[in-house]
């Protein structure tokens, strides 16, 4: 999946690249979570995934109603 966000989005600047960096960051954490057994996460780190999360969601929407639009 990380080929084909980068490939369609970030690099045709149809969203901005930071929505790929997120997504590989929250990836990474995700990983560590699962397979790291003193891994930890802070409430910062998880507003800011949130704030992330729902900064994207809000910009997918206007992406997805403009390619809507166009059918």
């Amino acid at each position: 999946m990380k080929v084909a966000s980068r490939e369609v989005f970030a690099k045709t600047n149809k969203l901005d690249s930071k929505f790929h960096r997120w997504l590989i960051d929250a990836f990474d954490k995700r990983i560590l979570g699962d397979y790291d057994v003193d891994s930890e996460i802070d409430v910062e780190d998880v507003e800011k995934m949130l704030g992330q999360a729902q900064e994207f969601l809000g910009v997918a929407k206007q992406h997805l109603g403009r390619i809507g639009q166009k059918s």
